[in-house]
């Protein structure tokens, strides 16, 4: 989540690397103590909002949205508030369920851009990335399942050979959407697809985020077994026993949240 040159970049050296390897969450949240910068605040409200510190991370997300406003205006920032906006969407998602009033999609067209642009800013693909991930979640919770759908089977093809673990969790969503749709085989299909994917590659927190997800799917689909072992994988993880804990509460969090509705979502 951070293209730029570390040279440029307000986080400590190698400290994104290490969170995503260890998922120390606690220790990443201290190594960031007296550092000023609008996306320190905004990573401080990420790590608050995946331990479900909900109230918490809106006070810091709120404090790197003022810093923010005065921060230079340049491409590293602009990316970086970006991501900020999708965090807050991610932290109010899984803090409460979509209001059933809500039907509409928000407008928000990104332009074609020419190859040389994306080659010279590599972070503008982040950002494509993640505006149509948070479009499909979205879609996935407001019932839009085709449109959800299609796009979570784009983002598998553009992200299926990458080696971080993104493409498991929108196998994870074209599977909820599947089994929303009545096609339940091909949903059990993708969950596979995703399983596999943890399984043999990806970085520890993409692993244990959608093994979380797995764990919580699978329980609902009665499948105890399956669930079963993806709670054991995640105790196998090279993790914290903290974020092991957090995240087997998060996949109950998840399974709470489809026994409601019944249907799969993700939070």
């Amino acid at each position: 989540m951070e293209n730029t040159k570390q040279s440029d970049s307000p986080l400590p050296p190698g400290w994104l690397s290490e969170l995503f390897a260890t998922v120390d969450l606690e220790r990443a949240f201290l190594q960031l103590r007296g550092l000023k910068h609008f996306w320190v605040e905004a990573w401080k409200g990420h790590i608050r909002a995946q331990q479900l510190r909900f109230d918490t991370a809106w006070k810091y997300f709120d404090k790197a949205y003022a810093m923010a406003a005065e921060a230079e205006e340049n491409i590293p920032n602009l990316v970086r508030q970006f991501i900020l906006n999708i965090w807050c969407f991610e932290n109010a998602l899984a803090e409460a369920p979509i209001s059933d009033s809500v039907t509409d999609i928000p407008e928000s067209w990104i332009p074609e851009l020419r190859e040389e642009v994306l080659e010279e800013y590599p972070e503008v693909r982040l950002v494509i990335h993640l505006r149509r991930k948070s479009e499909a979640w979205l879609r996935l919770h407001l019932g839009q399942f085709t449109d959800a759908a299609e796009i979570f089977g784009e983002l598998i093809e553009e992200y299926r050979d990458e080696e971080e673990g993104i493409a498991a969790l929108h196998y994870l969503g074209l599977a909820a959407c599947e089994y929303n749709m009545e096609f339940k085989d091909a949903a059990v299909r993708n969950l596979e697809n995703a399983g596999l994917m943890v399984a043999l590659k990806g970085k520890t927190w993409n692993q244990v985020q959608a093994a979380a997800i797995l764990q919580a799917f699978y329980k609902f689909l009665k499948m105890d077994a399956d669930a079963a072992s993806w709670e054991c994988f995640i105790e196998k993880l090279p993790c914290p026993q903290a974020t092991k804990n957090l995240y087997k509460k998060r996949a109950s969090l998840v399974h709470t949240r489809c026994l409601q509705n019944s249907k799969l979502i993700l939070v």
